[in-house]
């Protein structure tokens, strides 16, 4: 289950909130000091929709393809959970809680992701618009292009394969 679900579960449980309302993001560390999303998955998706369709080159397709991974991933997992306490689904419980946890993380990896690769195409953006006057330069300017290019394809990939991961589950 998400999280989120899981911290509602334990205040619950261990009664956080009978005196006082619970903030997660305010009472648990983890969350106060590093923000667990980047500025484009944060994104409602109408604001998300709206900045891709902009003339901006970035979100591309790279993060595109990582939130239609996390879709795909959430959905997954919702399909093992409604398994769960099903007398017909009993014998395949195992199997569906090892689809529900891997979906899950797989589905908060790609989320990363979305940021990821907007951010390596901003990297190498910045690589090109090095400057190029000298032999010096140029060299520098190249080496960093083509280290760019390389993180700049890696995220698209580690994507294709969360993705590829997510297809074997369902």
């Amino acid at each position: 289950i998400p999280v989120k679900d899981i911290i509602h579960i334990a205040v619950k449980s261990m009664g956080l909130d009978d005196l006082s309302p619970f903030n997660p993001a305010e009472k648990i560390i983890e969350y106060r000091i590093a923000e667990k999303y980047g500025p484009l998955a944060l994104m409602k998706i109408h604001e998300f929709s709206d900045e891709l369709s902009s003339n901006s080159p970035a979100p591309g397709g790279g993060s595109v393809s990582a939130l239609a991974g996390v879709l795909g991933a959430s959905l997954s997992s919702m399909v093992a959970n409604l398994t769960f306490g099903k007398k017909k689904w009993l014998t395949k419980y195992e199997k569906m809680c090892e689809i529900s946890e891997r979906s899950q993380k797989l589905k908060d990896e790609l989320i990363q992701l979305i940021d990821k690769d907007t951010d390596s195409f901003n990297v190498l953006m910045e690589a090109y618009s090095l400057p190029k006057n000298t032999h010096k330069e140029i060299q520098q300017r190249n080496s960093a292009v083509d280290s760019a290019m390389k993180e700049a394809a890696n995220i698209p990939f580690l994507t294709l394969i969360r993705c590829r991961e997510i297809m074997n589950l369902a």
